[in-house]
């Protein structure tokens, strides 16, 4: 029989694991422990903490400023948010 052992990935600071990993004899199997909607948020505030120092506007003016986000783009995202919120 094989010898199993169970590993995890973590983000630093003790956040949330994201995959464990168990080894089958000379393999490892990975297997993930959040979803992908979790991942991308997890992704999206730390790039917006390092980059941004967690401040929205400055990523949506650099955004807005190199014509990646365009001003209609900008104002389906406002028409979003509204009806998200009400």
């Amino acid at each position: 029989m094989e010898e199993q052992h169970r590993t995890h990935a973590a983000f630093p600071s003790g956040r949330k694991k994201v995959l464990e990993s168990q080894k089958i004899g000379r393999k490892n199997e990975y297997v993930a422990t959040v979803t992908e909607a979790e991942y991308q948020t997890m992704q999206t505030h730390s790039f917006l903490d390092k980059v941004y120092g967690g401040n929205v506007k400055n990523l949506v003016s650099t955004l807005l400023r190199q014509d990646i986000l365009s001003a209609d783009e900008l104002k389906e995202i406002e028409t979003f948010w509204r009806k998200e919120n009400e």
